[in-house]
């Protein structure tokens, strides 16, 4: 069964590869330094490069899905600064995907690539955890947790608090 909202159920798949990607980019240029065949070492970084960027994708778009109803709890500033904070790790997940392809090229290209890849990897971690923290402050400190899907519609879950509650205001 398909969880609904999927929103929820599909952010962390992105911050946790963003997590696991420099890891592995850096084990794999130790072991091309080390003589290891490039195209042997490198295809998991590649591979999860191309996981991630995917992967925010999704979480990007089902994220848009639920940001009409959210509004309903939550400031629509405040839904806009996360989106923005989602849609440049994307980018960044796609740009660095990329270049981290590039890393099959021979010789001082290949390397390059790889070299641009580590600390392009340690770029894309800090955007997909400030992502990640601009996302948990919407559930965990304006209530967007307090929204619940029921069938096709979202409806507001008993419990919620006035504080978390969107402002006339707040629109502009």
């Amino acid at each position: 069964m398909i969880p609904n909202p999927l929103h929820p159920a599909v952010v962390h798949l992105p911050l946790a590869l963003a997590v696991i990607l420099p890891l592995i980019v850096l084990f794999a240029i130790i072991k091309i330094k080390r003589g290891s065949l490039t195209s042997d070492v490198w295809m998991p970084a590649v591979v999860l490069a191309f996981l991630m960027f995917g992967s925010a994708l999704v979480a990007t778009n089902t994220g848009e899905g639920d940001e009409e109803v959210v509004e309903s709890v939550v400031s629509g500033r405040i839904i806009h600064a996360h989106e923005e904070n989602a849609e440049v790790f994307t980018y960044g997940a796609g740009i660095l995907f990329l270049i981290t392809a590039l890393g099959f090229l021979s010789a001082r290209y290949g390397q390059a690539a790889r070299y641009l890849t580590a600390a392009g990897s340690i770029v894309v971690l800090v955007l997909a955890l400030r992502t990640g923290h601009s996302g948990g402050s919407l559930v965990y400190e304006h209530g967007a947790g307090s929204v619940e899907r029921s069938g096709s519609s979202m409806v507001q879950a008993a419990g919620d608090t006035d504080h978390s509650r969107k402002s006339e205001s707040d629109d502009d």
